[in-house]
């Protein structure tokens, strides 16, 4: 739902961490390589609500370069286009497929204040990450639909662009006669 990197992701905990909004452990392994378990804190908490009230939120901006491109179609070669929506059908059917796989694990709620989170499968999921996740996925169904329509569109127009060569041919090999 969130794209970010490993990378990323470790960046804002060691950040976090570091302004105090979060306690990182090391738990020894002895089979796998030690892991970090980060919890939030009090302070962690404050400064969440406190971003929580800040107004207003920011709302999605698309910014995609599919649909870029799709909105400069005419100046595309119609197999090249329709070979980009077909990619881009298949990243969102894979996101939509990651984000299937995340509902299976999705953390319990609500999260309690004093930072210490109960073990998977000890409590329901947290309603407002279901929530989040059923918008993510009928997000990604939408846009899925929505590539389908584009690709659609595209051969339609390919084809149309095909006859309309066809008979410009077969009228100038008929002025030609």
């Amino acid at each position: 739902m969130w794209n970010a990197t490993q990378k990323q992701v470790y960046s804002e905990l060691t950040r976090i961490t570091e302004l105090g909004w979060a306690e990182m452990e090391k738990v020894v392994q002895d089979i796998r390589p030690d892991k970090k378990v980060y919890r939030i804190t009090a302070v962690g908490q404050q400064a969440l609500r406190d971003w929580q009230a800040t107004h207003p939120a920011k709302s999605l901006q698309l910014r995609d370069e599919v649909l870029l491109r799709f909105i400069f179609g005419s100046t595309a070669a119609p197999d090249e286009l329709a070979k980009t929506l077909l990619e881009s059908m298949m990243e969102h059917e894979a996101r939509k497929a990651q984000y299937l796989s995340n509902a299976r694990v999705l953390p319990t709620g609500p999260v309690p204040l004093d930072g210490e989170a109960e073990l998977p499968g000890q409590a329901p999921p947290d309603q407002f990450f279901v929530e989040a996740t059923k918008f993510a996925l009928r997000f990604e169904d939408m846009y899925i639909e929505r590539l389908k329509e584009a690709f659609e569109f595209v051969v339609s127009y390919a084809e149309k662009q095909i006859t309309k060569n066809q008979a410009a041919d077969d009228e100038d090999e008929t002025k030609a006669d």
